[in-house]
């Protein structure tokens, strides 16, 4: 029992106003509450509830009222309402003579605490009137924790033991906008925000079972989808065997405070002038950058930039003038960032850039020289243009002279001084060797430009021949450079200098020009090759690129499918999206797309089946090594099989020899481009060049000799050549080691014990073996002779060692003719010697 209830019950004379009209009845109530000394009451009468109202005024206040309902200024249940009304806190008993139980029930429902018929006995009246104060004093906590409830502005949510909700109160609506009808029944989880995962609601709860309590904030969101933040508390109801009955969370909303507070630190941290980062955050973010590199690797670059003619800025036109150039400067240099970079305001017309991830040497050149340009633009302001520029001191890191980022911040500050003393609006690195390297960049890229002014670029055009019938089927246009000092330039000793910027886009367009006059011009000739030209993969990323090539190409293609756009496979893999865009134009246009470089990323078959391109073209790295290289050759088989597979051509690139153009032709591939055939042409050779093809390059009439099956025999060959090449190399001591020896643990070897169980009745197999053994014994006394000394005896063995071999390689021809029987390769001359020339 509660402590005040206590004090009630040990009062001797609670203090009892009895309100009656009826004299006679008053007087019997007086006496039987004061009849008996020890358990008397104090009482005080009233006829009506003015006089109550009187009393009440004077400063009486009675423990308990009982109340007749029929007064002379009310009657009925309305009597209790005025009653309480005066005495809103005092245990109220109705006392009247008609046993009405409607009458009860309306007035308990009006607040009466009881209920009693005129003439009981003393001993009920008393003990009613005593419960009735107790019982008042009960419910007053109760009463209390309703008010608290109902009134309080903290949001209060009651679940169940599930998490259910039981209640909710005024709070919560205004907080949360859902009404309390609309909670009733639902969980928490309707104001969930996604703001936090599993393992935080994880936490929660393990928090609720070990501790009953949770406190925290939260991220929740409003019925109108508003997220805001809330001050939660959370506590676990349990009875008395510990039993979670109930959950009772508090909430407030601290939203607004939260905004204040992220206020406060961004004023605390940045310029209020500009809003850029001031020196303290700035340091913070460089000592994070720097902590980084030191551990992770990688490189930043810190950029001090100080205004030159400020002052006079300042001083003519006054601070407001001042204070708008150094907002514009702030916005234009922060135009040229990335997202990741940072610029500051450390001083009064200072900056600092932190360049994070730290670019090519070339392309922070271009970020510098943009970042001094965009200051260098006049500002208007009111009638007047006013003029500053830029000195930038840059530094990068690691060096051997930072050890702390204050340092890096100092050797900067040190550059941006020595810019100045050049001449200002300038930038100067920090380590001479860099500026050195920075110059020589520079002046590559003048001479770049000087080139194209000066019309020192031409394309030549290098013949795409079909394998199938010897004929010339294509151009592709090839860039070159006649440089007047160092003379004919691919584009591997220049395009570094440039490729990521605005020079390779005029230097895109300007080849694109260029074609489509040609195009033209052997148009009208009678000449239709349709011609392909590279396009770089900076200038496809350019967002306005399809408009561009529109632009040019509408109404000056001579004929649909003239022209053909590469674009590397590795430019097709970072930017596919990109080349979306281009396709639809290339479609309206008639232009065809050709994959080049192919196998030099790792492109999938989904996104083969997105790039819709008409032409693959093989990197000139596979060709090369596919008679060394049994890898290789399993590129180009593969390739070959992924262009058959999407129906479109394929084309070999960088063919130098009759050995690569055969073994091609047999396996297979639709046509091929390179040396062989004819080197990079000017416009006005190329039609004295088609005159002469078809050229007899012994392609049509071994057309698709090879299967799939036979490529294991064809890489047997390619390995047994790998084997006697470092054989020959280790005896020019070119190799650290000769190879192996064991005729069985070779790869040759290899290859033919597994072929055993199925071919081991074919007497060319055996007799292969037989060979192959030969050649290993063979092999035996020329690297004995060499570790002898003897080299001369070793050379005679080597030259014996060779016969082995053609032996060898003749068998094996003579074998993929026996599986083959109903197939031959052309010239009986030539027979014995395709996988001699091949492998």
């Amino acid at each position: 029992m509660p402590l005040m209830n206590a004090s009630i019950s040990l009062k001797k004379s609670p203090k009892v106003l009895v309100v009656e009209d009826d004299t006679a009845e008053a007087q019997l109530v007086r006496f039987q509450l004061c009849e008996n000394a020890v358990d008397a009451f104090e009482v005080e009468l009233a006829t009506s509830l003015a006089e109550v109202k009187q009393l009440l005024e004077a400063g009486y206040q009675p423990d308990v009222v009982l109340l007749d309902l029929n007064l002379p200024d009310s009657t009925g249940i309305a009597t209790v309402d005025k009653c309480l009304e005066l005495l809103d806190n005092v245990p109220l008993v109705v006392h009247t003579g008609r046993d009405d139980f409607s009458i009860i029930e309306a007035a308990i429902e009006a607040g009466a605490e009881d209920y009693l018929l005129k003439g009981v006995e003393s001993w009920i009246l008393r003990k009613s009137l005593r419960y009735a104060i107790l019982r008042h004093e009960r419910d007053e906590h109760e009463r209390m924790a309703k008010t608290v409830f109902h009134h309080a502005s903290e949001a209060i949510l009651i679940t169940d033991e599930k998490g259910v909700i039981l209640d909710v109160n005024e709070a919560f609506t205004h907080i949360t906008g859902y009404s309390r009808e609309e909670a009733l029944g639902q969980t928490p989880a309707i104001l969930a925000s996604g703001h936090h995962n599993q393992e935080f609601y994880k936490d929660l709860w393990e928090s609720l079972k070990e501790k009953e309590r949770w406190k925290g904030e939260v991220w929740n969101r409003r019925k109108s989808g508003e997220i805001y933040t809330e001050l939660l508390t959370i506590n676990a109801v349990t009875n008395t065997k510990g039993e979670v009955r109930q959950y009772v969370a508090m909430f407030s909303d601290i939203t607004l405070q939260k905004e204040e507070q992220k206020s406060l630190q961004h004023r605390a941290n940045h310029d209020a002038l500009t809003g850029l980062p001031n020196r303290s955050l700035f340091l913070d973010r460089l000592e994070q950058s720097f902590a980084s590199v030191k551990r992770h690797g990688g490189r930043l670059a810190v950029v001090f930039l100080d205004l030159d003619g400020f002052k006079p800025v300042n001083d003519t036109y006054g601070h407001d003038a001042g204070d708008y150039v150094l907002q514009e400067v702030a916005a234009r240099v922060q135009s040229c960032l990335r997202e990741e970079d940072t610029l500051a305001r450390v001083g009064g017309d200072e900056f600092v850039l932190l360049l994070q991830r730290q670019l090519d040497m070339s392309t922070t050149l271009k970020l510098l020289q943009r970042v001094l340009a965009e200051v260098a633009r006049p500002c208007p302001w009111r009638e007047h243009l006013l003029q500053v520029s830029a000195s930038l001191g840059v530094t990068l890191y690691p060096n051997d002279e930072a050890k702390t980022p204050e340092k890096l911040l100092q050797q900067a500050d040190q550059a941006m001084y020595q810019a100045k003393n050049s001449g200002k609006n300038d930038f100067c690195f920090h380590d001479r060797a860099i500026s050195e390297q920075a110059n020589l960049i520079t002046a590559g890229e003048m001479a770049f430009r000087r080139g194209l002014n000066n019309n020192e670029f031409e394309l030549y055009y290098q013949p795409v021949i079909d394998l199938r019938s010897g004929q010339p089927i294509a151009l592709e246009a090839l860039l070159r450079w006649q440089h007047p000092q160092r003379g004919l330039l691919l584009p591997e000793d220049y395009l570094e200098t440039v490729e990521q910027g605005d020079l390779i886009l005029d230097l895109g367009e300007w080849a694109i020009n260029q074609v489509l006059e040609q195009l033209n011009a052997w148009h009208t000739q009678g000449q239709s090759l349709p011609v392909s030209l590279n396009i770089a993969g900076y200038q496809l990323q350019q967002v306005d690129f399809p408009d561009r090539l529109y632009t040019l190409c509408k109404d000056r293609l001579p004929e649909p499918g003239c022209l053909r756009l590469e674009i590397k496979e590795l430019t097709a893999l970072e930017k596919l999206s990109s080349i979306e865009a281009l396709q639809a134009c290339c479609q309206r246009l008639g232009i065809q797309l050709v994959l080049d470089d192919f196998g030099a990323g790792y492109t999938s078959m989904p996104y083969l089946k997105r790039l819709h391109v008409s032409e693959m073209k093989i990197k000139q790295d596979f060709i090369a090594g596919m008679q060394l290289d049994t890898n290789d050759l399993a590129v180009v088989e593969a390739t070959l099989g992924l262009a058959s597979a999407f129906r479109c051509q394929l084309t070999a690139k960088g063919v130098e020899t009759q050995a690569q153009c055969r073994l091609l032709t047999r396996l297979g591939c639709d046509a091929a481009q390179g040396y062989y055939f004819s080197p990079p042409l000017l416009p006005e050779q190329v039609a004295v060049s088609l005159n002469k093809w078809p050229l007899n390059c012994g392609c049509a009439q071994e057309f698709a000799l090879y299967r799939r099956e036979d490529l294991p025999l064809l890489s047997a060959g390619i390995e047994h050549h790998a084997w006697m090449s470092q054989l020959e190399k280790w005896l020019i001591d070119a190799y650290p080691k000769p190879p192996e020896l064991d005729s069985k643990s070779c790869r040759f070897g290899h290859w033919w014990h597994q072929q055993y169980n199925k071919m081991h009745d074919h007497p060319l197999f055996i007799q292969i073996g037989q060979v192959h053994e030969k050649v290993h014994q063979q092999a035996s006394k020329v690297i004995e002779n060499k570790k002898l000394g003897d080299l001369h005896r070793a050379q005679q063995e080597m030259q014996k060692l060779h016969h082995r071999r053609a032996e060898l390689m003749h068998l094996l021809d003579q074998l993929l003719l026996a599986n083959h029987p109903e197939r031959h390769f052309g010239s009986g001359s030539s027979q014995n010697r395709n996988l001699e020339e091949e492998a």
